[in-house]
């Protein structure tokens, strides 16, 4: 199958506005023809703005579903390299020899809701942008993902994760007033004076204050609360801000494809849990590996466009990407750990 890694490492080139560090390599792509290396690239990833999804009339009438993702909605996100490595075999429990310790590149998603409830309209998730010219989704046919939800009880699994692609809304960081109400709608940057030059005294998170509630730090805590310091934006030593396709303009509209997969019944091509003699799944159930492979046609994506009279997604410019996770049936636990793999927009056989 031809395939090009592209949602988390679009062709892996490094662009200014996400940054990259040492420790999410970016290694060159070497074609669209061929299969590359994914890298994990998690500084190239911000928070996410609100979806839009309950904003377009056409998209509620078409899914039956009017929930708004209000700002205030959104739960505590982070997302990291996962501190215990997930291994090729827990993807492939046929791997043979050296390949079965081959570490899977993968990014962990960690949502928690502060107030300890999870409610219908409660949403986390992560968007990047791929520069001014974006990408196109010719020749694509399919978006692959592989998700570990940490659930091996199929009765038990939640949620639905999804997957915007086009233009997207910019507006994820959301300062406070005198009184600590939220301002939405306002552009942030860390070059607070303009000049075009991004200096250390600058690298002050997007609040723009000094202090340790957005500092960058690696420490991973524990399994509880892991890696509560890892996408904060002070002193990561690179230049944030909110123009995340770097185009000069701060969108705050939206028109865009979604796919989601609803962990609890869309169809996995492969489940390995399921697909697999106990006899090589035991040791992934007792670790909680609980890796599903989603193949979704690039042809079921809807559209979203908010406002709706402002623009129609173009399939040829595609500018951002967003993954975010939402649980309608509420409840439940106020933390969801999910693992994301093989992200990829796929071409048919030839």
């Amino acid at each position: 199958m031809n395939r090009v890694i592209l949602v988390l490492a679009v062709l892996a080139v490094c662009l200014p506005a996400g940054g990259c560090s040492d420790d999410d390599p970016v290694s060159p792509s070497p074609g669209p023809d061929l299969e590359v290396t994914w890298p994990e690239a998690r500084s190239l990833w911000s928070r996410s703005a609100a979806p839009h999804h309950g904003l377009d009339p056409e998209y509620v009438a078409a899914t039956g579903d009017a929930r708004q993702f209000a700002p205030a909605a959104r739960v505590e996100t982070r997302w990291f390299l996962p501190h215990d490595p997930v291994y090729r075999r827990y993807l492939e429990p046929h791997a043979e020899g050296d390949v079965r310790a081959q570490i899977e590149p993968t990014l962990e998603l960690y949502l928690r809701a502060e107030d300890g409830v999870w409610e219908a309209c409660s949403w986390g998730g992560i968007t990047r942008g791929l520069g001014v010219k974006g990408i196109s989704l010719d020749p694509w046919v399919h978006l692959e993902v592989w998700v570990n939800d940490f659930t091996v009880d199929p009765q038990m699994r939640r949620g639905r994760l999804h997957f915007d692609f086009g233009f997207l809304d910019e507006d994820f960081a959301w300062p406070q007033d005198g009184t600590g109400e939220m301002i939405t709608g306002t552009y942030q940057d860390e070059d607070a004076d303009g000049d075009g030059v991004f200096t250390y005294l600058e690298d002050l998170g997007l609040d723009g204050i000094p202090s340790s509630s957005d500092l960058y730090g690696v420490e991973y805590g524990s399994g509880a609360d892991p890696f509560p310091y890892i996408n904060g934006t002070e002193h990561n030593q690179i230049h944030d801000h909110e123009d995340l396709d770097g185009d000069g303009a701060f969108e705050t509209f939206e028109a865009c494809f979604t796919l989601a997969v609803d962990l609890s019944d869309t169809p996995a091509f492969v489940d390995v849990l399921a697909d697999y003699p106990t006899s090589e799944t035991g040791e992934l159930a007792d670790l909680g590996q609980t890796w599903r492979g989603f193949r979704l046609p690039l042809a079921s994506a809807r559209v979203v466009s908010s406002p709706p009279e402002m623009r129609a997604p173009d399939p040829d410019h595609v500018t951002h990407l967003r993954i975010w996770y939402e649980d309608q049936s509420a409840g439940g636990g106020a933390a969801r750990r999910l693992q994301l793999a093989r992200m990829a927009f796929t071409a048919e056989e030839p």
